[in-house]
């Protein structure tokens, strides 16, 4: 009987698995974009699938060979228990593989939805299906569980005491999403840390720094820090530089470099221009919160731009370019700025002029009766000549 038992068993695993690759190879959504996803989720929940009928198999052939007499109750137990680690793990699976499939769809079709708030969601239903495969392993275990949820409640301050961190850290993710200081993705610097956010967990928010390193910071230590965001800014980054000239310049000819530096950098297509730069899909989303907020400031838009004398050194006469560009990307930003500085050279050159050289002027002037000093003859008398200044006279 053994041996038949087995042999059966075996039978149900492999009609399981074929049965449950039959099943799923049915197409989800029919989408080519959505196929390799289709195919991942295929693959991650048919084994669960396969192992949850072999189970439901199993129990029902043993019960036909056991018939008319009972199953042994930790047999049942046994088999209930590994029946709910199975659901368990179905579950964590169609949770992990759907929202892949479906994150990108529902980020695309609504604007206002953060990637971090999806995370966290994410994270809080594999809590709360483990909190139920807690509770109905405790309910197929015969226990209590009103006593036990009575236990927790005598205990609940000494944990509260032991897991405060804990508790604060989970607070001040909560904090961090609905404030919204950042999103993933954003280039952050605080105290703590400087870099990319990877991710905005629970507890912690992990950040990729610029020498690529990842960083763990606990949520409360952001929650209640200066965070400055260097990503939320849709249009404008800042470039400021001070170009030198001697001087002795010509005046006529600066005001003419002043002047053609300040045509170039309007006429400029990669620095930013009220008139410009921003498209009517932009206006129109500034014009709609004017009322509220200072909408410029509010969406990131900058598009100063200042050419002026702004200081008279020793020797130089300084000129402020500041400008902003179209494009917040660190590296097309350094782009753009060699090329405006490129420029302004070929400017200065083209009007005559030329870049100071670092340069001190240094002057001697004589002292006051330097030219009535006389010689002095030295001394042949050995006595005087050996006998220092600070002795006194001898006697």
């Amino acid at each position: 009987i053994s041996g038949t038992l087995l042999l059966f068993i075996a039978l149900v695993y492999i009609i399981a698995i074929k049965a449950s690759g039959f099943l799923l190879n049915k197409p989800l959504v029919q989408n080519e974009e959505t196929e390799s996803d289709q195919n991942d989720i295929i693959k991650s929940v048919h084994k669960p699938i396969g192992i949850l009928l072999t189970l439901y198999g199993m129990e029902s052939i043993i019960r036909i060979f056991f018939y008319p007499k009972a199953i042994a109750p930790h047999l049942l137990l046994f088999s209930d228990l590994l029946k709910l680690a199975a659901w368990v793990w179905l579950a964590m699976v169609f949770v992990k593989t759907y929202s892949k499939l479906y994150a990108n769809q529902l980020l695309e079709r609504k604007d206002t939805l953060r990637r971090e708030i999806l995370s966290l969601g994410i994270k809080i239903s594999y809590f709360i299906i483990a909190v139920i495969a807690v509770i109905i392993g405790l309910k197929i275990m015969s226990c209590n569980i009103s006593a036990v949820i009575a236990s927790l409640g005598i205990g609940g301050l000494a944990m509260a005491l032991a897991a405060k961190d804990t508790l604060a850290n989970f607070l001040a993710s909560i904090t961090l999403l609905i404030s919204n200081p950042f999103s993933l993705g954003d280039w952050i610097e605080t105290e703590a840390a400087e870099g990319t956010v990877v991710e905005v967990g629970l507890r912690q928010t992990t950040i990729r720094t610029f020498d690529n390193s990842m960083l763990f910071v606990p949520n409360s230590m952001l929650s209640d820090k200066i965070i400055k965001n260097w990503s939320r800014r849709k249009l404008g980054r800042r470039i400021k530089s001070h170009i030198s000239l001697p001087n002795d310049s010509n005046l006529e000819a600066l005001e003419k470099c002043l002047k053609d530096i300040r045509e170039m950098l309007t006429e400029h297509p990669d620095i930013a221009n009220p008139h410009r730069s921003l498209s009517f899909s932009d206006w129109k989303l500034l014009k709609s919160r004017k009322n509220i907020v200072s909408p410029n400031d509010f969406h990131g838009y900058k598009y100063d731009t200042m050419v002026y004398v702004d200081n008279l050194g020793p020797s130089t006469i300084d000129i402020l370019i500041y400008c902003f560009s179209t494009s917040t990307d660190w590296s097309k930003w350094l782009a753009i700025k060699e090329d405006i500085l490129l420029k302004i050279i070929e400017i200065i050159k083209n009007n005559g002029l030329k870049l100071a050289i670092p340069a001190q002027n240094i002057r001697f002037e004589p002292l006051p009766g330097w030219g009535q000093l006389t010689a002095v003859e030295p001394s042949t008398d050995n006595e005087t000549f050996n006998k220092s200044p600070l002795q006194g006279s001898k006697g």
